[in-house]
């Protein structure tokens, strides 16, 4: 006979995968920077397992209200959760005059909950204008075209200055301002904000930002989709020191990445990840090189994401020239830039005269990534060689090395019988191989929730 168990007995594990499909978002969803928990998603579940999830207060530690729910049901959980850090996401501006009033009543309910224990996503900043957040960590503004008017009617008072007052706790700031128009600045805490990612801006908007606004504890910057216009050749100042940076993420669309190299400096800085979806020319590796030169720092994390049309010419030297890097992660979009990676690795198998490596001798670890790869693994067949080189060359049977992991975003049965072989010769004398990892592992911090 079957046992049967009560909700109690089942083992949390089982129930997290059981959550999974009956109303959860995945990891990537909320989290204003880099990788979040899984969240409870209220209006996707019933009331039987919305009951089930109160009576497991361990569960999950996050809960989200994708749009407003009945204030009562909302009140429970509320005070289900305290003290656990709880996720609010509304979309305000989609929302009718009941649910804008509901809202309200959620924002009013942040001053009692404990420290670190909100984060707030919204698209209508008069919503927040009147509220006060002693507790808020994170704040994520998704800013739409359509507010504009809205926005700009505004008192002062009523933008920025809030945030300032009554936002003493807010260090993770993400603004989404859909590549329309100027986003007022004024009234950011901007002197404590430790991690910021700006998303679909004009050039001209960070470096406003960059020269005017106090940026002292930034450490983590996310330059997410940044647009170049025009409107760049009316800044000429000297280049900022941002003395706390640690982590620099650049992605530039229709643009150079350079303009953003030029305006900054990083002694600290120690991960790099550039993106590019267009072209990658020797101006942009001069940029970045005089960059790191200027900033005397010591890259460990080196990322690239490419398109297409990428020199493989200027990436090769771009690597030849930084030393230090620990950890090399590399992903191509399309089968023509996996001729860069194949040259990365034919450049980091390259001995001296005297067996000595000459490119990244302290490399620990490798990461390659494709991110639409065929059941035949076709985009990985330009690699083959080069890569078994590289595994052969570094984890040289009888001699020491620093590489100990290598990390491959296809499945093993997608290798060619060569290849594999010598994959699993270097494991055997103690290389670690991952395959068909779902995401970057380049190392994002993550906004932690005590």
């Amino acid at each position: 006979m079957d046992q049967v168990y009560t909700i109690n007995q089942i083992p949390v594990e089982i129930l997290q995968e059981i959550f999974l499909y009956v109303g959860l978002y995945g990891q990537r969803h909320f989290s204003p920077l880099g990788r979040g928990p899984a969240h409870l998603v209220l209006p996707r579940v019933c009331s039987l397992w919305r009951s089930i999830y109160l009576t497991l207060p361990n569960l999950y530690p996050w809960v989200k209200f994708l749009r407003p729910c009945e204030q009562e049901t909302a009140d429970r959980f509320l005070a289900a959760t305290h003290p656990r850090p709880v996720a609010i996401d509304i979309d305000s501006f989609l929302v009718n005059a009941a649910e804008l009033g509901y809202s309200a009543h959620l924002w009013s309910c942040t001053e009692r909950w404990g420290a670190a224990r909100v984060i707030i996503s919204l698209s209508n900043w008069s919503l927040i204008a009147d509220c006060n957040f002693p507790q808020l960590s994170a704040l994520k503004v998704r800013y739409y075209r359509h507010q504009h008017d809205r926005f700009a009617s505004l008192p002062t008072t009523k933008v920025g200055r809030p945030l300032v007052t009554s936002a003493p706790q807010l260090t993770a700031l993400d603004l989404d301002v859909q590549r329309w128009g100027h986003f007022n600045t004024f009234g950011l805490p901007w002197s404590q904000i430790e991690l910021l990612t700006l998303r679909n801006a004009h050039l001209a908007m960070w470096l406003t930002v960059l020269e005017r606004c106090p940026l002292r504890m930034l450490r983590l910057l996310n330059l997410d989709t940044i647009i170049a216009s025009s409107m760049v050749q009316t800044f000429t100042f000297v280049p900022r020191m941002l003395r706390n940076l640690h982590t620099l993420i650049v992605d530039v669309v229709y643009g150079s990445v350079s303009t953003l190299l030029n305006v900054m400096t990083a002694p600290a800085l120690h991960s790099l990840s550039v993106t590019t979806r267009n072209v990658f020319p020797d101006s942009e590796k001069k940029a970045l090189g005089v960059f790191l030169e200027r900033s005397k720092c010591t890259i460990r994390n080196l990322r690239f994401l490419f398109d297409r049309h990428i020199r493989c010419d200027s990436v090769v030297s771009l690597i030849h020239d930084i030393s230090s890097v620990e950890n090399l992660y590399f992903t191509y979009l399309e089968p023509t830039t996996s001729s860069s990676a194949k040259d990365v690795m034919d450049l980091l198998a390259r001995k001296s005269s005297d067996d000595q490596l000459t490119v990244m001798p302290n490399l620990r670890s490798l990461e390659i990534m494709t991110m639409d790869v065929t059941s035949d693994g076709i985009l990985l067949k330009p690699l083959h060689e080069s890569l078994q080189r590289f595994v052969v060359c570094r984890r040289e049977k009888g001699r020491a090395s620093s590489f100990t992991t290598l990390r491959l975003g296809v499945r093993k049965d997608e290798l060619p019988s060569s290849l594999a072989t010598a994959i699993e010769q270097a494991s055997e004398s103690g290389l670690a191989v991952f395959f068909d990892f779902g995401s970057s592992t380049f190392p994002e911090p993550q906004i932690v929730v005590v």
